[in-house]
């Protein structure tokens, strides 16, 4: 096992934002099926020769890399997830490009909990900043997670609304990397309560065409993307295409027609992005059974001893037992679609069915 994550780490040291290897290896049942058929002279189109020398014959450079993410590693709330684990995001490892493996730091529960990903400006305006606080504390209080990028701006004030609940940020950088600076204390605290996650070695400081990448994995996670705030050609739309690609829900916020800083959302809008006014228009999109949207409350329903399951629940709840279970092992045995499977595990959670455990889904009555 030692020798497969050592392996692991050379690999996502030398091919980080090779996006052909996660999809080669999504295709293997296991991560020693993958290594048994991936010799280190495979010929995957664009892997190049210095790349599989350096697998064939690590570096003295590259043994310090991995002895420093072994140690890295040692502590119990850091973590190495391939894509072949229980642990690994659904929904990330359906998209066209997964990673290979994610460093994470915190609470591993939420990475297959139902998320929304909240994005806009780093300048966002008070107005902005409000909104996604706002927005991410009243989704998160019904047991939706709240995902982003942990940029300044739209990204840190979502972070911020979701903390008391627990919130994912995925990172541009390496785990071990504050970026940027003047969201170290936000960084502390999510750390604490919440989940830090990154595709990137450790050590990686921010490079531009890292936080691009990052965006797939963002709105890869999520059940859909919520735009607040974004310029005309703002670096948030990428985030929005992708979130399109992938299939996901794309909410816009509008804003004021003067000046520059909404015409990315109008657009977005304009192109069919769901326009947003209130929380209820998103959970109008998601079927989240168990959930009252009245105008003038948001709460989830109380937990009844005799409460009614749909057939389809009915369904997921023979399979499961006091074992674990994840959202792929319940795919393979219902063949039940994997967002469905989500949101239905949301409903039998919040009805007292089901406990979500670090390696699955059990029975708790």
């Amino acid at each position: 096992m030692v020798a497969q994550l050592e392996k692991l780490i050379a690999l996502n040291n030398v091919t980080t934002g090779y996006a052909a290897l996660g999809r080669y290896a999504a295709e293997f049942p296991s991560l020693s099926a993958f290594f048994a058929d991936f010799n280190f002279e495979h010929n995957l189109p664009g892997l190049s020769s210095n790349i599989r020398s350096a697998l064939r014959r690590p570096s003295r450079e590259l043994k310090r890399k991995i002895n420093q993410d072994l140690t890295w590693l040692d502590k119990t709330d850091r973590h190495l997830i391939s894509l072949f684990e229980p642990e690994y995001p659904a929904l990330l490892k359906q998209t066209y490009d997964p990673p290979l493996c994610l460093f994470a730091q915190g609470n591993i529960a939420l990475l297959n909990k139902p998320q929304i990903a909240i994005v806009g400006s780093r300048r966002a305006t008070a107005v902005g900043q409000k909104i996604a606080t706002e927005f991410a504390a009243k989704l998160s209080e019904v047991g939706l997670v709240i995902t982003s990028g942990m940029a300044t701006g739209i990204d840190a004030a979502g972070h911020q609304g979701a903390l008391s609940r627990g919130t994912i940020a995925v990172l541009g950088t390496g785990c071990d990397r504050v970026y940027p600076l003047r969201n170290e204390r936000l960084m502390i605290r999510i750390k604490e309560n919440g989940l830090l996650i990154s595709e990137y070695p450790l050590g990686r400081e921010a490079r531009p065409y890292q936080f691009p990448q990052r965006n797939r994995i963002v709105t890869g996670m999520s059940l859909g993307t919520i735009i607040v705030e974004a310029a005309e050609k703002s670096g948030t739309l990428i985030s929005a295409r992708l979130a399109m690609e992938q299939g996901r829900e794309v909410f816009a916020i509008p804003g004021s027609i003067y000046g520059n800083q909404n015409k990315g959302c109008h657009r977005l809008i304009q192109q069919g992005a769901k326009l947003v006014q209130s929380i209820e228009d998103i959970l109008e999109e998601l079927p989240l059974i168990g959930i009252d949207v009245s105008t003038s409350n948001l709460r989830t329903l109380p937990r009844l001893d005799n409460v009614e399951l749909d057939r389809a629940e009915t369904s997921i709840l023979a399979h499961l037992s006091s074992l674990p279970m994840s959202v792929d092992e319940l795919f393979e045995v219902t063949s039940i679609p994997l967002t469905e499977i989500i949101t239905l595990m949301l409903s039998l959670e919040m009805k007292g069915f089901v406990d979500l455990e670090p390696a699955g889904y059990v029975r708790s009555r």
